[in-house]
């Protein structure tokens, strides 16, 4: 374990002085913590969903009339039962020449990780939280209850994914944006401290310990498990990284509210009950927001690689989050990360001509010449971006396709599985895929594991396995999945988030040019597939 002796008293005293992990000066909360899912509880092996998926009691689908449920139908709500494995479901549907299910002997394993996004690490105590929702009664409930564990979810996939990491660790870890939800420092530092394995207090204000003791409630101290310290991780910007509630620029007075004593709209106590505006409350100056720079600029002060998590000086001084990197110099891979945050309010995305033409051109250009593959990661789809846009989606995916080198495109935003071909014009230029991972705060709360396969041939797989995090009854993480469930069965929330098989795991066949194909062949590259040996439990 990375953690030593010390961590308690530093907890301890991080809890007194009111510091990053989220204010409360002065509390009496224990300071003595340990990890979740806390004592009481027991791990059972991790597994994907190739061996074993969560299935709901009652289906997750809108009910006809969500305010006429019968009570048989009712406490089967938010309850799973586990199920057989999903196989992959092969698809070429890029017309790959040659490309046929079965791998050669001559197949390697070239790149080997996991996605995460829109995680949405939220205060839900923050004075200036603006989206609640309405029961049929017309009062007003909490948008997202599940939202008050959201450090713990992402504390649960990241040690969940940490099992599949142990024999061959993964080459990166990369978050495709939204990892806090209203740009606010204390969730920043929630985020990175759960990713790093340091002291995390999700908690601001006045703390209240509900439920007397450690680590039996939503706003306890505890001790993340942290990623595997041989992995590097890399961030996205999302709009709610960028902008408040992914919606509304960060101004002075908006930030005097957050840090301020008093409810704007509606806000929640330590129990999850609604505060309505004007309600006056204890102010916290680590709810102060940070803005697309301020936000970057907090992945400087990690202890972990790479420095900056991907952002490097030049977007700080910049100001947008636009960066590529080679997950390892003797893999033939490169990751091009875009920021698509309209700075002016918007949500769907902005593409700009100068990120196109200074940015992205000259990458793909260097990837070409350095017979590189790349995969290239933004938070938003083209297919959902702004009319102020000033370079189309249309007009990038045909950027994109232009490049035979390119074979993924990995989005968030939607909080769907989904898994999109984008055809190019020609065998040599076949096009990519366009893949998109659930949110880990809504149903069905699940991350995503990539491995790209080179087959030897001029043909190659991206292999997309989905894992859901491995919490036990009763334990918070838990209870949140539970709740994002309910919540699409009594109709506040889409169905239709968990995709298709064909959305989740896949075999996708690509074509790799044969300059990159020669390069591969030269890089020593493993021949064991993880995708199919270590993530079907063999």
């Amino acid at each position: 374990m990375k953690h030593n002796g010390n961590y308690l008293f530093l907890l301890a005293a991080m809890v007194i002085a009111g510091m990053a992990m989220g204010g409360c000066s002065g509390s009496t909360k224990a300071a003595s913590v340990g990890h979740l899912p806390g004592p009481g509880f027991k791990l059972a092996p991790s597994v994907t969903t190739l061996v074993q998926t969560l299935v709901p009691v009652e289906p997750a689908v809108n009910p006809v009339d969500p305010n006429n449920i019968p009570a048989s139908q009712l406490q089967n709500f938010g309850t799973f039962i586990t199920g057989p494995g999903e196989d992959f479901v092969f698809r070429n549907d890029l017309s790959i020449a040659g490309a046929v299910p079965t791998l050669s002997t001559d197949a390697r394993s070239v790149v080997y990780f996991p996605v995460i996004t829109d995680i949405h690490i939220m205060d839900t105590k923050t004075p200036l939280r603006f989206f609640y929702t309405y029961d049929s009664n017309g009062t007003v409930v909490s948008e997202l209850p599940q939202a008050q564990y959201s450090t713990q979810v992402l504390d649960a996939m990241i040690r969940t994914l940490d099992d599949f990491s142990t024999a061959r660790h993964f080459n990166l870890l990369i978050t495709t944006g939204d990892t806090v939800n209203d740009t606010a420092e204390n969730e920043t530092r929630w985020f990175i401290g759960v990713l790093d394995g340091t002291a995390v207090h999700p908690d601001s204000g006045t703390c209240t310990d509900v439920v007397p003791g450690p680590l039996n409630d939503a706003h306890d101290p505890f001790l993340p498990w942290g990623l595997d310290t041989k992995v590097p991780w890399y961030t996205t910007m999302g709009n709610h990284d960028a902008l408040i509630a992914g919606h509304f620029t960060v101004t002075p007075a908006y930030n005097a509210v957050a840090t301020g004593d008093e409810v704007y709209l509606s806000s929640e106590d330590d129990r999850g009950d609604i505060l309505p505006a004007g309600t006056k409350i204890t102010p916290d100056p680590s709810r102060a927001l940070l803005g697309p720079v301020g936000y970057m600029q907090e992945f400087f002060t990690t202890a972990t690689l790479p420095v900056g998590h991907g952002f490097t000086s030049a977007n700080i001084s910049g100001g947008y989050g636009d960066y590529a990197f080679d997950p390892d110099p003797a893999i033939p891979v490169r990751f091009i990360v875009l920021d698509w945050e309209c700075r002016d309010g918007e949500t769907g995305g902005c593409i700009r001509k100068d990120e196109i033409n200074n940015f992205l051109i000259p990458e793909l250009n260097n990837a070409v010449l350095e017979h590189k593959l790349v995969i290239v990661a933004s938070h938003q789809s083209p297919d959902s971006l702004d009319t102020g846009t000033e370079v189309t989606g249309t007009a990038f995916i045909d950027l994109l396709t232009s490049y035979p080198n390119v074979i993924a495109h990995l989005v968030g935003h939607g909080h769907y599985n989904s898994i999109t071909p984008r055809a190019g014009c020609s065998a040599t230029q076949p096009g990519y895929w366009e893949i998109e991972t659930s949110s880990l705060i809504n149903y069905p709360q699940q991350s995503r594991i990539i491995e790209v396969v080179d087959n030897g041939d001029g043909t190659g797989r991206i292999f997309t396995t989905m894992v859901d995090h491995n919490s036990p009854d009763g334990s918070m993480p838990a209870i949140s999945r539970s709740l994002s469930l309910e919540m699409v069965q009594i109709g506040n929330d889409s169905a239709g988030k968990i995709g298709t098989p064909q959305d989740r795991n896949a075999e996708l066949a690509i074509r790799i040019p044969p300059d990159v194909e020669t390069a591969l062949h030269n890089a020593g590259l493993p021949s064991k597939i993880e995708s199919l040996t270590t993530l079907q439990g063999l």
